[in-house]
Protein backbone atom coordinates (compact mmCIF):
# COMPACT_ATOMS: atom_id res chain seq x y z
CA UNK A 1 0.00 0.00 0.00
CA UNK A 2 0.85 3.81 -0.87
CA UNK A 3 -0.39 7.15 0.51
CA UNK A 4 -1.36 9.96 -1.72
CA UNK A 5 1.19 12.66 -1.24
CA UNK A 6 -1.75 15.51 -1.41
CA UNK A 7 -4.28 13.97 0.63
CA UNK A 8 -2.95 10.72 2.53
CA UNK A 9 -5.15 8.52 1.61
CA UNK A 10 -4.06 5.06 1.09
CA UNK A 11 -3.73 4.02 -2.46
CA UNK A 12 -2.43 0.28 -4.31
CA UNK A 13 0.81 0.26 -5.18
CA UNK A 14 -0.65 -0.49 -8.56
CA UNK A 15 -2.68 3.11 -8.55
CA UNK A 16 -1.04 5.94 -10.75
CA UNK A 17 -3.71 8.72 -9.44
CA UNK A 18 -5.08 9.21 -5.98
CA UNK A 19 -8.61 7.97 -5.97
CA UNK A 20 -10.04 10.70 -3.56
CA UNK A 21 -8.24 13.69 -5.24
CA UNK A 22 -6.53 12.65 -8.37
CA UNK A 23 -2.98 13.41 -7.61
CA UNK A 24 -0.51 11.64 -9.60
CA UNK A 25 1.32 8.80 -7.59
CA UNK A 26 5.00 9.02 -8.55
CA UNK A 27 7.03 5.90 -8.73
CA UNK A 28 8.94 7.04 -6.32
CA UNK A 29 6.33 6.82 -3.68
CA UNK A 30 5.97 2.76 -4.76
CA UNK A 31 9.49 1.88 -4.58
CA UNK A 32 9.33 3.32 -1.26
CA UNK A 33 6.54 1.73 -0.44
CA UNK A 34 7.96 -1.91 -1.86
CA UNK A 35 11.37 -1.03 -0.17
CA UNK A 36 9.10 -0.93 3.40
CA UNK A 37 7.15 -3.48 3.08
CA UNK A 38 10.64 -5.73 2.14
CA UNK A 39 11.78 -4.65 5.33
CA UNK A 40 10.61 -6.52 8.28
CA UNK A 41 9.45 -4.94 11.53
CA UNK A 42 12.56 -4.65 13.85
CA UNK A 43 10.84 -7.43 16.40
CA UNK A 44 10.52 -9.88 13.92
CA UNK A 45 14.04 -9.04 12.80
CA UNK A 46 15.49 -9.79 15.92
CA UNK A 47 13.16 -12.76 16.37
CA UNK A 48 14.50 -14.64 13.10
CA UNK A 49 18.13 -13.80 14.47
CA UNK A 50 17.77 -15.74 17.91
CA UNK A 51 18.62 -19.36 16.02
CA UNK A 52 21.73 -18.03 14.37
CA UNK A 53 22.80 -16.80 17.94
CA UNK A 54 21.82 -19.77 20.15
CA UNK A 55 22.95 -22.56 18.01
CA UNK A 56 26.55 -22.42 18.46
CA UNK A 57 26.01 -21.63 22.48
CA UNK A 58 23.32 -24.77 22.24
CA UNK A 59 26.21 -27.31 20.34
CA UNK A 60 28.49 -25.86 23.14
CA UNK A 61 26.35 -27.01 25.84
CA UNK A 62 25.87 -30.46 24.25
CA UNK A 63 29.58 -30.98 24.07
CA UNK A 64 29.69 -29.96 27.97
CA UNK A 65 27.22 -32.55 28.80
CA UNK A 66 28.30 -34.91 26.35
CA UNK A 67 32.09 -34.27 27.80
CA UNK A 68 30.50 -34.82 31.61
CA UNK A 69 28.53 -37.95 30.42
CA UNK A 70 31.54 -39.76 29.44
CA UNK A 71 33.92 -38.60 32.19
CA UNK A 72 31.41 -39.70 35.08
CA UNK A 73 31.13 -42.72 33.22
CA UNK A 74 34.91 -43.39 33.22
CA UNK A 75 34.81 -42.33 36.72
CA UNK A 76 32.07 -45.24 37.45
CA UNK A 77 33.93 -47.51 35.04
CA UNK A 78 37.44 -46.99 37.81
CA UNK A 79 35.17 -46.98 40.83
CA UNK A 80 33.77 -49.81 40.07
CA UNK A 81 37.21 -51.82 39.20
CA UNK A 82 38.75 -51.12 42.20
CA UNK A 83 35.77 -52.05 44.47
CA UNK A 84 35.38 -55.27 42.26
CA UNK A 85 38.92 -55.95 43.39
CA UNK A 86 39.20 -58.31 45.90
CA UNK A 87 40.52 -56.70 49.02
CA UNK A 88 43.68 -58.42 50.79
CA UNK A 89 43.30 -60.75 53.04
CA UNK A 90 45.51 -61.85 56.44
CA UNK A 91 45.78 -65.29 58.41
CA UNK A 92 47.53 -66.25 61.07
CA UNK A 93 47.95 -69.33 62.98
CA UNK A 94 49.62 -70.39 66.40
CA UNK A 95 50.41 -73.41 68.22
CA UNK A 96 48.82 -71.39 71.35
CA UNK A 97 45.39 -69.90 71.55
CA UNK A 98 43.38 -68.09 74.17
CA UNK A 99 39.51 -69.78 73.18
CA UNK A 100 39.75 -69.47 69.06
CA UNK A 101 42.43 -66.40 69.22
CA UNK A 102 45.85 -66.94 68.17
CA UNK A 103 48.34 -66.32 70.93
CA UNK A 104 52.27 -66.15 71.64
CA UNK A 105 54.88 -65.18 74.19
CA UNK A 106 57.75 -63.70 73.66
CA UNK A 107 60.30 -65.77 71.16
CA UNK A 108 57.59 -67.76 70.04
CA UNK A 109 56.51 -67.74 66.17
CA UNK A 110 53.00 -66.64 64.77
CA UNK A 111 52.82 -68.44 60.67
CA UNK A 112 51.37 -65.59 58.98
CA UNK A 113 49.57 -66.32 55.05
CA UNK A 114 47.81 -63.42 52.76
CA UNK A 115 46.12 -63.12 49.78
CA UNK A 116 45.36 -60.34 46.89
CA UNK A 117 48.35 -58.37 47.53
CA UNK A 118 50.38 -56.30 45.03
CA UNK A 119 52.69 -58.48 43.35
CA UNK A 120 56.28 -59.17 44.06
CA UNK A 121 55.81 -56.30 46.52
CA UNK A 122 57.97 -55.87 49.61
CA UNK A 123 55.46 -56.42 52.67
CA UNK A 124 55.32 -54.40 55.84
CA UNK A 125 53.34 -55.33 59.25
CA UNK A 126 51.99 -53.24 61.75
CA UNK A 127 51.02 -54.25 65.02
CA UNK A 128 47.92 -51.62 66.29
CA UNK A 129 49.14 -49.53 62.94
CA UNK A 130 52.96 -49.60 64.04
CA UNK A 131 55.30 -51.14 61.44
CA UNK A 132 57.19 -53.96 62.77
CA UNK A 133 61.23 -54.56 61.85
CA UNK A 134 60.01 -57.36 59.85
CA UNK A 135 62.63 -56.44 56.67
CA UNK A 136 62.66 -58.76 53.84
CA UNK A 137 59.51 -59.91 53.68
CA UNK A 138 57.62 -60.02 50.09
CA UNK A 139 54.84 -60.79 48.38
CA UNK A 140 54.90 -63.54 45.12
CA UNK A 141 54.22 -62.55 41.61
CA UNK A 142 50.14 -64.02 42.64
CA UNK A 143 50.25 -61.43 45.68
CA UNK A 144 50.40 -64.07 47.88
CA UNK A 145 52.24 -64.12 51.39
CA UNK A 146 53.46 -66.15 53.37
CA UNK A 147 56.25 -66.24 56.61
CA UNK A 148 56.71 -66.85 60.20
CA UNK A 149 56.84 -63.58 62.70
CA UNK A 150 58.93 -64.05 65.93
CA UNK A 151 57.08 -62.55 68.64
CA UNK A 152 59.88 -59.96 70.32
CA UNK A 153 59.59 -58.38 73.73
CA UNK A 154 58.72 -55.43 72.82
CA UNK A 155 55.31 -56.66 71.82
CA UNK A 156 53.21 -55.96 75.07
CA UNK A 157 51.25 -58.23 76.60
CA UNK A 158 47.58 -58.18 75.48
CA UNK A 159 45.02 -58.05 72.60
CA UNK A 160 46.25 -56.20 69.32
CA UNK A 161 45.74 -56.11 65.65
CA UNK A 162 47.85 -57.68 63.02
CA UNK A 163 47.63 -55.94 59.64
CA UNK A 164 49.85 -55.95 56.35
CA UNK A 165 50.29 -53.24 53.73
CA UNK A 166 52.05 -53.63 50.47
CA UNK A 167 53.46 -50.85 48.16
CA UNK A 168 50.09 -49.81 47.06
CA UNK A 169 48.87 -48.90 50.45
CA UNK A 170 46.48 -51.50 50.29
CA UNK A 171 45.77 -53.07 53.59
CA UNK A 172 43.67 -55.87 55.09
CA UNK A 173 41.42 -55.57 57.74
CA UNK A 174 43.72 -57.09 60.36
CA UNK A 175 43.43 -60.42 62.65
CA UNK A 176 43.25 -60.20 65.99
CA UNK A 177 46.05 -61.74 68.05
CA UNK A 178 46.77 -61.83 72.06
CA UNK A 179 50.50 -61.75 73.23
CA UNK A 180 50.99 -63.27 77.07
CA UNK A 181 53.77 -63.56 79.45
CA UNK A 182 55.87 -66.62 78.78
CA UNK A 183 54.54 -69.54 80.12
CA UNK A 184 50.87 -68.81 79.68
CA UNK A 185 48.49 -70.19 77.06
CA UNK A 186 50.69 -73.38 76.95
CA UNK A 187 53.95 -70.65 75.92
CA UNK A 188 57.57 -72.04 77.29
CA UNK A 189 58.64 -69.94 80.43
CA UNK A 190 61.83 -68.12 80.50
CA UNK A 191 65.15 -69.99 79.38
CA UNK A 192 63.17 -72.90 77.98
CA UNK A 193 61.17 -73.53 81.47
CA UNK A 194 58.21 -75.28 81.59
CA UNK A 195 54.96 -73.63 81.06
CA UNK A 196 52.52 -72.86 83.96
CA UNK A 197 50.24 -75.94 82.58
CA UNK A 198 52.83 -78.01 82.39
CA UNK A 199 53.29 -81.06 85.24
CA UNK A 200 56.77 -81.45 85.81
CA UNK A 201 59.34 -82.76 88.76
CA UNK A 202 62.27 -80.86 90.34
CA UNK A 203 64.50 -82.27 93.07
CA UNK A 204 66.39 -80.23 95.05
CA UNK A 205 69.36 -81.69 97.94
CA UNK A 206 71.77 -78.76 99.06
CA UNK A 207 72.66 -77.18 102.48
CA UNK A 208 72.00 -74.18 104.34
CA UNK A 209 73.82 -72.82 107.03
CA UNK A 210 72.48 -72.45 110.89
CA UNK A 211 72.87 -68.88 112.46
CA UNK A 212 75.41 -70.51 114.43
CA UNK A 213 77.53 -71.50 111.70
CA UNK A 214 76.28 -75.09 111.53
CA UNK A 215 75.70 -76.65 108.08
CA UNK A 216 72.95 -78.53 107.81
CA UNK A 217 71.57 -80.83 104.60
CA UNK A 218 67.86 -80.37 103.07
CA UNK A 219 66.19 -82.43 100.25
CA UNK A 220 63.21 -81.48 99.14
CA UNK A 221 60.94 -83.03 96.24
CA UNK A 222 58.55 -81.00 94.23
CA UNK A 223 55.88 -82.52 92.16
CA UNK A 224 53.89 -79.37 89.82
CA UNK A 225 50.76 -80.76 88.37
CA UNK A 226 50.42 -77.57 86.11
CA UNK A 227 46.47 -77.71 86.31
CA UNK A 228 44.51 -75.52 88.93
CA UNK A 229 42.81 -78.32 90.53
CA UNK A 230 45.22 -80.44 91.13
CA UNK A 231 47.36 -80.05 93.85
CA UNK A 232 51.47 -79.50 93.63
CA UNK A 233 52.95 -82.19 96.32
CA UNK A 234 56.30 -81.23 98.48
CA UNK A 235 57.94 -84.26 99.60
CA UNK A 236 54.88 -86.38 99.15
CA UNK A 237 52.41 -84.30 100.97
CA UNK A 238 49.86 -82.08 98.90
CA UNK A 239 50.19 -77.89 99.32
CA UNK A 240 47.15 -75.57 99.44
CA UNK A 241 45.02 -73.98 101.22
CA UNK A 242 43.25 -76.29 104.01
CA UNK A 243 45.64 -78.81 103.54
CA UNK A 244 48.21 -80.11 106.50
CA UNK A 245 50.29 -83.22 107.13
CA UNK A 246 51.87 -84.33 110.60
CA UNK A 247 55.61 -85.80 110.56
CA UNK A 248 56.87 -86.98 113.51
CA UNK A 249 60.88 -86.32 114.43
CA UNK A 250 63.35 -88.32 116.71
CA UNK A 251 66.90 -87.73 117.66
CA UNK A 252 68.52 -86.36 120.38
CA UNK A 253 69.94 -82.66 121.30
CA UNK A 254 73.50 -81.60 120.31
CA UNK A 255 74.18 -79.49 123.27
CA UNK A 256 71.81 -82.02 125.93
CA UNK A 257 71.98 -85.20 124.27
CA UNK A 258 68.25 -85.37 125.59
CA UNK A 259 66.60 -87.59 123.31
CA UNK A 260 63.18 -86.62 121.97
CA UNK A 261 60.17 -87.50 119.81
CA UNK A 262 58.16 -84.38 118.25
CA UNK A 263 55.30 -84.87 116.49
CA UNK A 264 55.05 -81.68 113.97
CA UNK A 265 51.94 -80.53 112.44
CA UNK A 266 52.50 -78.41 108.64
CA UNK A 267 51.13 -76.92 106.05
CA UNK A 268 52.67 -75.68 102.57
CA UNK A 269 52.32 -73.65 99.84
CA UNK A 270 53.87 -74.39 96.29
CA UNK A 271 53.71 -72.00 93.48
CA UNK A 272 55.29 -72.43 90.05
CA UNK A 273 54.43 -69.21 87.43
CA UNK A 274 56.24 -67.89 84.04
CA UNK A 275 59.82 -69.88 84.94
CA UNK A 276 59.86 -68.91 88.75
CA UNK A 277 58.44 -71.37 92.05
CA UNK A 278 58.13 -70.06 95.55
CA UNK A 279 58.20 -73.00 98.59
CA UNK A 280 56.67 -72.08 102.20
CA UNK A 281 56.27 -73.98 104.90
CA UNK A 282 54.37 -73.30 108.50
CA UNK A 283 54.47 -75.09 111.49
CA UNK A 284 50.68 -74.96 112.58
CA UNK A 285 51.28 -76.83 116.05
CA UNK A 286 54.22 -78.84 117.20
CA UNK A 287 54.47 -80.93 120.52
CA UNK A 288 57.72 -82.40 121.66
CA UNK A 289 58.13 -85.16 124.30
CA UNK A 290 61.97 -85.28 125.80
CA UNK A 291 64.40 -87.25 128.71
CA UNK A 292 67.03 -85.80 129.70
CA UNK A 293 70.49 -87.57 130.70
CA UNK A 294 69.82 -87.57 134.58
CA UNK A 295 65.81 -88.85 133.86
CA UNK A 296 63.79 -85.38 133.72
CA UNK A 297 60.97 -85.67 131.52
CA UNK A 298 59.22 -82.66 129.89
CA UNK A 299 57.00 -81.51 127.12
CA UNK A 300 57.09 -78.35 124.81
CA UNK A 301 55.18 -77.08 122.02
CA UNK A 302 54.21 -74.20 119.46
CA UNK A 303 50.75 -73.67 119.91
CA UNK A 304 49.85 -70.91 116.94
CA UNK A 305 51.14 -71.36 113.60
CA UNK A 306 55.00 -69.90 112.61
CA UNK A 307 56.17 -69.39 109.41
CA UNK A 308 59.20 -71.45 108.91
CA UNK A 309 60.80 -72.21 106.00
CA UNK A 310 60.60 -70.57 102.71
CA UNK A 311 62.74 -70.90 99.19
CA UNK A 312 62.15 -69.49 96.31
CA UNK A 313 64.11 -70.02 92.70
CA UNK A 314 63.95 -69.23 88.95
CA UNK A 315 64.98 -70.71 85.42
CA UNK A 316 68.52 -68.93 85.18
CA UNK A 317 69.41 -70.49 82.03
CA UNK A 318 68.57 -74.11 79.96
CA UNK A 319 68.13 -76.40 82.54
CA UNK A 320 69.45 -74.21 85.34
CA UNK A 321 67.79 -73.57 88.61
CA UNK A 322 68.62 -71.64 91.39
CA UNK A 323 67.40 -69.88 94.65
CA UNK A 324 68.01 -68.96 97.90
CA UNK A 325 66.38 -70.82 101.49
CA UNK A 326 65.64 -69.24 104.50
CA UNK A 327 64.94 -71.54 107.61
CA UNK A 328 63.04 -69.36 110.74
CA UNK A 329 64.00 -70.44 114.41
CA UNK A 330 61.05 -71.81 116.40
CA UNK A 331 60.89 -71.67 119.92
CA UNK A 332 58.89 -73.49 122.24
CA UNK A 333 57.15 -73.33 125.27
CA UNK A 334 57.78 -75.94 127.68
CA UNK A 335 57.16 -77.52 131.05
CA UNK A 336 59.16 -77.19 133.33
CA UNK A 337 59.86 -73.82 132.25
CA UNK A 338 63.47 -74.08 133.30
CA UNK A 339 63.84 -75.86 130.06
CA UNK A 340 64.37 -73.92 126.95
CA UNK A 341 64.21 -75.54 123.30
CA UNK A 342 64.41 -74.20 119.83
CA UNK A 343 64.85 -74.86 116.71
CA UNK A 344 68.22 -73.17 115.01
CA UNK A 345 67.41 -70.90 111.76
CA UNK A 346 69.55 -69.87 109.08
CA UNK A 347 69.58 -69.49 105.46
CA UNK A 348 71.63 -70.35 101.90
CA UNK A 349 71.43 -70.76 98.46
CA UNK A 350 70.57 -73.37 96.38
CA UNK A 351 70.86 -75.01 92.79
CA UNK A 352 69.93 -77.92 90.70
CA UNK A 353 69.38 -79.09 87.17
CA UNK A 354 66.16 -79.75 85.36
CA UNK A 355 64.75 -81.50 82.44
CA UNK A 356 61.61 -82.85 81.04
Amino acid sequence: MVTCPRCGAEQSTAAHFCTRCGQKISSDSTNAANTQAAKPPESQSQTNTVPWIITPAGKATSLIIAGVIILGSIGAAVVYYFLSQPKPTLSVTSKYHIGSTPAGASSTTLHVTGQYFAANAPITFLLDNRPLQTAGVRSDENGNIATNLTISESWKPGKHTLTARDTANSTDEGVTIQIVPPGEANTPGPYGSPSNTSAFQLQIQQQYTEDGGTTRAFQLTFHFSGQPQQPNVANGHPCGTGKSYIVTLSGSTKNTGADYQEQRTLSCELTYKSGELTYKEMVIKSTLKYTTENGTNGTCTIASPRPFVTLEGAFTGPGAVSGTIQVKRLDFTCDPAITSWFIIGGQGKWNTTFSQ
